[in-house]
């Protein structure tokens, strides 16, 4: 297995902090509290500042060399999804969000290249959308080996990765010392805690790369014993085979494999059915599949109900607005990537077409951002000649 060195000096470069800074601040920043993310956005503003780069090695230093056990801060609760499940959630201070953008900066270009096509999930160019596109392809290229589906989800996945065994996984890529015990520290912030922290943005790589092994135990072992398409969504795992006993067998195997060799556990609520398709007379017959927001039938793609809702909730929120904001302009675009997948266009027709126009809200977000670059271009210039003088 490869291993890679100099990672520590690769993120402390000009060039990863002033990245790092503008990720935090387009990523979920405005999440922070008020005083926290006014201070993310002076950083932001002065990010090519020789002052703001040497602040944020600095803070990198001492959180590499200063680790409090007894460090503790309360986790916020919220509802997720529609389900309404409680999740806790460790909102990071703007030193801690940039700290880990740098890290992830420089840990993402050795773990995401590990992963196979099939894995999605807070991956950058690999959201639902491909995910639940690539899932269709390969239902209408092959019908007779998608008769039978299994859904599958880890039980408290992000509370139950084992740190040690994440970290010894971690050490057989990392040979750079330094920059391996920062990230253990990162892993290991939250006192007396077993998994890692929801909240935390280095949480959501890991999180996505730990279960790797199990990815190759799929691809090498269980797809000549039943699986003929196999996909990931984070820690949800989704297979497809023609026959139901194989597939079911499958299924206790990969649950045996993640059990001994990652520590975690498979919900009891795991389903095989028989998935759906069409009778010569065109009738729908077998079950849905519900993952990432959609609803995947054998010939199309229908938008979970509750998605729906919410989109023709906002179409009507900024449709009703005087003012919109670059946010709410923004918000209302990642929906239009749902519309592109879905069969929803009569929706589309009836509830949002009559409300907003997509061209418009893209001229104001393409307008906007051309003036975020004219200034960071003056910010650039302005900090070379401070430095020059």
């Amino acid at each position: 297995m490869k291993s890679y060195n100099g990672l520590w000096d690769q993120m402390m470069t000009t060039e990863n902090i002033i990245e790092s800074i503008e990720h935090a601040h387009e990523g979920k920043g405005k999440k922070l509290k008020k005083k926290h993310y006014r201070l993310l956005v002076k950083f932001y503003k002065h990010r090519y500042e020789e002052e703001t780069q040497n602040t944020v090695r600095r803070w990198i230093y001492e959180t590499a060399n200063v680790y409090n056990p007894n460090w503790y801060r309360p986790p916020i609760e919220i509802k997720d999804g529609p389900s309404g499940k409680i999740r806790k959630i460790y909102v990071p201070t703007v030193k801690e969000l940039i700290v880990q953008h740098c890290v992830v900066n420089v840990l993402k270009k050795i773990l995401l290249p590990m992963l196979g096509s099939q894995v999605y999930g807070s991956i950058p160019g690999k959201g639902s959308q491909k995910a639940v596109r690539k899932m269709m392809e390969f239902i209408r290229e092959h019908p007779e080996q998608c008769k039978y589906c299994v859904k599958m989800d880890h039980k408290k996945y992000f509370d139950s990765i084992p740190q040690q065994k994440l970290m010894h996984k971690l050490q057989k890529k990392i040979r750079d010392d330094k920059f391996y015990c920062l990230l253990c520290i990162i892993i290991m912030y939250i006192p007396n805690m077993k998994g890692l922290p929801i909240g935390f943005y280095t949480s959501q790589l890991l999180g996505v790369w730990y279960l790797y092994d199990s990815d190759e135990y799929v691809n090498n072992t269980l797809k000549h014993e039943g699986v003929s398409y196999f996909t990931r969504w984070m820690d949800d795992v989704y297979f497809f085979g023609p026959d139901k006993r194989d597939l079911e067998k499958c299924m206790r195997k990969y649950t045996a494999y993640t059990r001994i060799h990652q520590d975690l556990h498979i919900k009891d609520n795991w389903q095989c059915f028989r998935f759906s398709y069409r009778d010569s007379e065109g009738n729908y017959h077998g079950r849905f599949l519900d993952c990432m927001g959609y609803r995947v039938y054998c010939d199309r793609v229908v938008l979970r109900e509750s998605i729906m809702f919410n989109m023709i909730k906002k179409a009507n929120r900024i449709g009703r607005a005087r003012h919109i904001t670059i946010g709410q302009c923004k918000s209302m675009l990642s929906y239009n990537g749902y519309l592109k997948v879905t069969k929803t266009y009569n929706v589309y027709l009836k509830f949002i077409k009559p409300k907003i126009s997509f061209k418009y809200l893209r001229k104001r977000v393409s307008a906007y951002d051309r003036r975020i670059n004219g200034m960071e271009n003056r910010s650039r210039d302005s900090g070379q000649k401070a430095r020059a003088a």
